[in-house]
């Protein structure tokens, strides 16, 4: 029997070097900063030095820089990551500028927006990171951290009402090595064809299916958090190939994610007897033409939806022989770690099933990155398995993730196993 501690926790990141903001900044340097953020890189350093401005109307409330990998760590310690009040200006009317330049880890891909604290808490010292509730309503009202470039938008649908507050938040990608937003944004998304299902008692799917220009769908992309993936970090914003499916799935209600994607016969079964008759059906009467051979299909998710897409192509190569495997949460539902073990018993494949996987976890996944090393290790020992296992520079978060399915789709069409 597997013990519960198997897997160590890494340690917690240092609260980031803090530098002072220049002196002499004008209105029009802050301005500038406010739409596109500095970053410095470092000399003979893994750090980048990002500095942000922001223009508040609230005297009553200090703004605080929200860095999604980082900050989770610090939520006690909020403070560390408010803007300074940028004095020098002397009067500029309603509008009084912060700013702060903080170190970030050279390289590093997060969301970063805005949070505003009330005074009275850093005051008497009540911050809302030390309440998990209060922390999540907080950053449930994040604005962006600067004006341009691609924004999302995360919280109101999956909180079940559009009346609730939305995140907004910045990509930062690969901090310091290429500009903020290495990718072109498309200007336009197609629009997806959606629907509802139900795929077992008390539980109702959302899908939605992107279908490409091409005439004959090559493979088909099978993408778990459907609707974080669909409408929050939205994968088209970035990405849309030419002759690949993209289907994309999640519960309606968001609290049953777990009892879906931890349940890997509910899914197979869904997919198989809902989703794809689905899809397939859409796409044959708009013209396409459909794969039927299971090494055309590549499942992918991020955490319990690494755990649904590897266990689906261990066991269920029927509907998929691709996989995404991004952050497994190897350790569902019980810290036994059994899927781990099935993939270790499984080393010496059967003939003839010839699986492609692309796996990867965050360098601050601290919870899952010992448990992901030691998958990375089996499968790249495992018989009739092309696979490649990477860090990426991230966290636990669908920003990395949505890059990890460009690059890992990528990777699949390029390295599968052919016949």
């Amino acid at each position: 029997m597997t013990k519960p501690d198997r897997f160590s926790t890494l340690e917690i990141p240092e609260l980031p070097k803090r530098t002072p903001a220049p002196a002499g900044y004008t209105i029009e340097d802050l301005m500038s900063i406010r739409e596109a953020p500095r970053i410095e890189v470092l000399e003979d350093s893994e750090q980048v030095q990002l500095t942000v401005a922001y223009a508040s109307t609230n005297s009553a409330s200090t703004p605080i820089l929200f860095i999604d990998v980082l900050t989770h760590f610090h939520r006690e310690q909020l403070e560390h990551y408010a803007l300074e009040k940028y004095s020098q200006l002397g009067d500029t009317g309603d509008d009084v500028w912060h700013a702060v330049t903080i170190d970030i880890p050279k390289g590093l891909t997060s969301m970063v927006g805005i949070l505003n604290i009330p005074n009275t808490c850093l005051d008497n010292g009540k911050l809302p990171g030390a309440d998990r509730e209060a922390y999540r309503i907080l950053r449930e009202t994040a604005e962006p951290a600067w004006t341009s470039g691609e924004i999302l938008s995360i919280g109101t649908k999956r909180e079940g009402t559009l009346t609730n507050p939305t995140a907004r938040f910045n990509p930062l990608y690969d901090a310091g090595n290429q500009a903020t937003a290495p990718y072109p944004v498309a200007e336009s998304r197609p629009l997806l064809h959606q629907t509802q299902m139900e795929v077992a008692q008390g539980i109702t799917l959302n899908t939605w299916l992107y279908l490409p220009p091409d005439r004959e769908i090559k493979d088909v992309l099978l993408v778990t958090d459907g609707e974080v993936h669909a409408e929050e970090v939205p994968l088209l914003n970035l990405y849309q190939p030419h002759d690949s499916a993209i289907v994309y799935f999640s519960p309606e209600e968001a609290s049953l994610r777990g009892d879906f994607l931890g349940n890997i016969e509910l899914v197979a079964s869904s997919l198989k007897n809902h989703v794809l008759p689905w899809a397939k059906t859409l796409a044959e009467q708009k013209g396409k033409v459909w794969p039927v051979n299971a090494s055309d299909f590549i499942i992918a998710g991020g955490s319990l939806g690494g755990y649904a897409a590897a266990g689906m192509v261990l066991i269920h190569p029927e509907i998929a022989l691709n996989a995404i495997v991004q952050s497994a949460a190897l350790w569902w539902p019980d810290r036994q770690y059994w899927l781990l073990e099935s993939w270790q018993e499984h080393i010496d494949a059967p003939a003839g099933i010839k699986r492609a996987i692309f796996h990867e976890y965050g360098r601050y996944d601290i919870r899952l990155s010992q448990e992901n090393v030691e998958l990375a290790n089996v499968l790249s020992q495992a018989d009739n398995v092309t696979s490649t296992s990477r860090e990426y520079n991230g966290g636990h978060n669908y920003l990395s993730w949505r890059q990890g399915l460009i690059e890992g789709h990528n990777w699949i069409l390029n390295n599968r196993p052919q016949g």
